[in-house]
């Protein structure tokens, strides 16, 4: 997988789909004619938030020592070496 190499990249996308599950889990609240489907919403929102966390720890990880990645940072905190 190509997005191993960017780790800071894969934390980006990883915050994207946490934010868009976020928003699907809000939409019932913003357009009140939604508000019967709230169930729903709610279960589609937690499984694309449990998708974004899966591949967090999936792919947020050094190329070198395969450590995890906690944060945005420019050099591994496992073993020293450079990331992007």
């Amino acid at each position: 997988m190509k997005f191993i190499k960017k780790p800071n990249k894969c934390l980006l996308i990883t915050l994207g789909i946490l934010g868009f599950a976020c928003f699907i889990m809000c939409v019932p609240y913003l357009i009140p004619e939604l508000n019967a489907f709230f169930s729903y919403f709610a279960i589609i929102g937690i499984i694309i938030f449990l998708i974004g966390i899966a591949f967090n720890f999936i792919t947020v990880r050094c190329p070198y020592c395969k450590g995890y990645i906690r944060s945005f940072s420019k050099y591994c905190p496992h073993c020293g070496n450079e990331l992007d």
